[in-house]
């Protein structure tokens, strides 16, 4: 969970600190980086593969059940929550971030 903090050149967080200031919590999911900082716009617009599908749809139901603890003000125990919900696989760190 973040607090607070700039939009960092995302418009959807823009839009929303725009609209309610830039006092706002988020909870922060992270895609990787493509390794190349030339194929970042493609790479976080890109559609996910279909083998991400099953860990992307977890993690988003996860933070749907666990939303009223967030809702709540309870960002700790909503972050365990959603880690319970939606364990994150150990990632391979010989393996680079996924293709587009």
């Amino acid at each position: 969970m973040k607090a607070g903090g700039g939009v960092a050149g995302h418009n959807g967080l823009r839009s929303i600190a725009d609209w309610i200031g830039p006092d706002f919590r988020r909870a922060r999911m992270g895609i990787g980086h493509p390794g190349d900082r030339e194929r970042v716009l493609g790479y976080v617009l890109a559609n996910f593969a279909a083998s991400d599908v099953e860990w992307v749809r977890a993690l988003c139901d996860g933070c749907a059940q666990a939303s009223p603890l967030l809702a709540a003000g309870e960002d700790e125990r909503y972050q365990a929550e959603v880690l319970r919900l939606a364990p994150a696989e150990k990632a391979d760190p010989r393996q680079g971030a996924r293709e587009t």
